[in-house]
C-alpha cells in the first residue's frame, strides 16, 4: 500500500510435463487497482504454451519458453492476444542455485515487451528455502520498471510450500507488496527405498 494507492493480484502457474524434456506450461493473473477509473480497476492475461529443457552438464540446465499469450491492458495497442518467448538458464551449487531469464512479447501493431528476471536461492534444510529476486519489465520505449523482492518458503511434511515475503520497487514511485504464495509439486508416486548395503 503507498498513500491512498493500492493494488491486489494473483498469479497461478501451472507445469505439467509431457515428456522428461518437454511441459506444458499455463500462467494467469488477475488485477484489480481501485484507484482506476472504473473499466480499467479490473485486468488480467493469460499463457499457454510449452516448455523444452535440456540438462547441459553436472550443475547447469537451460529451457526455452514458447506461448500465446492473452492481456486485457489499459493501453489498447498492447491488449489481446501476443506471442512470448523466453529462455532459461539455471546453476546448481550444493544448497545455493541460481536462475536467470530473458524473455519478449511482441504483438502486432508495435507493442513489444522484454522481462528480464534474476533469482538467487538457499535452501539451509529440507523443508526451507529462501529467495532473493529482482524483475526488469521493459517496453522498449518509455522505459523499464524494476522491482526486487525476498521471500522464504516452508514446506509441509506433505511437500506444500508456503511462501512469505515482499516486493518493492526500484525506480520512481518506491511500490511496496505482500508476496504470499503457494507451492506444490502435485501428486507424485513416493521414490522407492534404496537398498540396504550388503554386510561388510
Amino acid at each position: 500500500m503507498r498513500r491512498n494507492f493500492y493494488y491486489v493480484a494473483s498469479d497461478l502457474y501451472l507445469e505439467a510435463p509431457v515428456r522428461p524434456w518437454l511441459s506444458a506450461v499455463a500462467t494467469g493473473r488477475i488485477e484489480n487497482v481501485p484507484a482506476l477509473p472504473q473499466p480499467l480497476q479490473t485486468g488480467g492475461e493469460a499463457t499457454l504454451g510449452m516448455k523444452v529443457s535440456r540438462r547441459l552438464s553436472a550443475r547447469t540446465v537451460g529451457a526455452l519458453q514458447a506461448v500465446a499469450a492473452w492481456r486485457d491492458d489499459a493501453d489498447p495497442a498492447c491488449a489481446g492476444v501476443a506471442s512470448e518467448f523466453r529462455g532459461l538458464y539455471g546453476v546448481g551449487l550444493g544448497k545455493t542455485f541460481f536462475n536467470f531469464e530473458a524473455g519478449a512479447r511482441v504483438k502486432s501493431g508495435g507493442c513489444t515487451r522484454g522481462r528480464y528476471e534474476a533469482t538467487v536461492g538457499y535452501k539451509p534444510g529440507t523443508r526451507w528455502l529462501l529467495l532473493g529476486q529482482a524483475f526488469m519489465d521493459d517496453d522498449l520505449t518509455g522505459g523499464a520498471d524494476v522491482k526486487a523482492q525476498a521471500s522464504f518458503v516452508r514446506y509441509s511434511k506433505k511437500g506444500v510450500g508456503l511462501q512469505l515475503g515482499g516486493r518493492f520497487g526500484l525506480g520512481e514511485g518506491g511500490e511496496k507488496a505482500l508476496l504470499i504464495g503457494v507451492w506444490t509439486g502435485g501428486r507424485r508416486k513416493a521414490a522407492p527405498a534404496e537398498p540396504e548395503p550388503p554386510p561388510s
